[in-house]
């Protein structure tokens, strides 16, 4: 990315007490980064103070989460400024390699992210998502198969985000999801619903036992394991 001015190897164990009321704060010389953790996601506020060797016009900095002290193979927030750049985005360190963690979303568990600089300080603020899962951008499959793969796994897959509340039947392609039938997204399925309570949810359906469908797996002819899998909708 670029080279490194200043690091700071200050650390903090987590998980920190969960629901605290107050920010935990952690200084060090120049670098100030305090931390709030809710239980399923942590707001930071990170300042540094820009020192000589660095431009605040064109500068970034990093927050990382690792088992240790280093930076390989950390779990990396940078925040970046330049003329005409403001942004926040997720990374993994590979080596000293930083790469995205989700090349085609730069954001990846972040929320309510912003830069703001006043002099040579430079502040950054953004919500951490446990899992990069946020209930109001998630989706939940169970899924049934005649092993323990995912592979040829017939899944009904509760879609929530801003946009919409679904629930839809897939069968696997390998690891590809690809839809029941094309024509019909609800394939075999009837009295759905999703509702959500903090940070769960519930999704309700029916399935039909059995259905011509070439990759459908019949509940009443097949020993099948039930699967089990979440994740974020830009992830789908």
């Amino acid at each position: 990315m670029h080279s490194i001015v200043k690091e700071s190897k200050n650390v903090v164990k987590f998980p920190v007490v969960p629901r605290c009321t107050q920010f935990t704060t952690l200084n060090d010389d120049k670098i100030k980064i305090e931390f709030r953790n809710y239980g399923t996601k942590t707001d930071f506020i990170a300042t540094a103070l820009i020192e000589a060797g660095a431009d605040t016009n064109d500068v970034w900095f990093g927050i990382a989460l690792n088992h240790h002290r280093e930076m390989p193979d950390g779990n990396v927030v940078v925040c970046k400024k330049n003329n005409t750049y403001l942004s926040v985005e997720h990374y993994y360190n590979d080596g000293l390699q930083p790469r995205y963690m989700n090349d085609s979303n730069k954001f990846q568990g972040l929320s309510s992210m912003s830069i703001q600089s006043i002099g040579n300080q430079i502040t950054c603020k953004y919500t951490l998502i446990e899992n990069g899962v946020s209930i109001d951008n998630v989706w939940v499959g169970m899924g049934l198969n005649t092993n323990r793969d995912m592979p040829g796994t017939d899944a009904v897959i509760c879609k929530r985000n801003s946009a919409m509340n679904a629930i839809e039947h897939y069968y696997n392609d390998g690891l590809v999801p690809k839809y029941m039938n094309t024509s019909n997204k609800f394939e075999g399925l009837s009295s759905m619903s999703i509702s959500v309570s903090g940070n769960v949810l519930t999704c309700k359906f029916s399935r039909d036992n059995s259905n011509a469908n070439e990759f459908y797996k019949n509940l009443n002819a097949e020993d099948l394991y039930v699967i089990l899998a979440y994740g974020p909708m830009s992830g789908m």
